[in-house]
């Protein structure tokens, strides 16, 4: 697109599963960002899917089998140019799923440092923590307070 947005980024975002694998074996590059610096792990973390946690969890179950565990930070923790990470714009979609999955693997299997994860939710520009976004945006307390128990953010 005009904006740098790729096929892969379209596919994490709509959940096709079939088509990210297409796209990877056929050389799409995981690493590249649009003029948002929005690279797949914002995709994924948006992706109209996330009702359907099952398919949710297989794409990003790939993604992970597909870089090794030190580049899943460059994936899900960098932050584009609003300051948002992939955690920021899972609250904002109320995509509990890809939060929960986040942190059962980066942060329960010791694979992100305790600053990539701080990093991972640190406030946007706005001053904004992914917990904050999640009141903002209708979620439920509960998982608010759990996100701030469970990683600061």
């Amino acid at each position: 697109s005009g904006d740098g947005t790729t096929p892969v980024h379209l596919a994490c975002y709509g959940g096709h599963l079939n088509a990210i694998q297409y796209l990877i074996e056929r050389g799409a590059d995981l690493y590249k960002t649009n003029e948002w610096d929005c690279g797949i792990g914002h995709w994924i973390a948006m992706s109209i899917q996330q009702q359907d946690g099952e398919k949710l969890v297989s794409i990003l179950n790939f993604i992970k089998t597909v870089v090794k565990d030190g580049d899943l930070f460059d994936i899900f923790g960098r932050a584009q140019k609003q300051g948002h990470t992939s955690v920021h714009k899972a609250a904002q979609k109320l995509n509990r799923t890809f939060i929960e999955w986040l942190v059962r693997e980066v942060k329960n299997k010791n694979i992100w440092t305790v600053q990539q994860i701080e990093e991972a939710g640190r406030s946007d520009v706005g001053g904004h923590k992914p917990s904050d976004i999640w009141l903002q945006m209708g979620g439920n307390k509960e998982f608010h307070d759990w996100m701030k128990d469970q990683c600061g953010w």
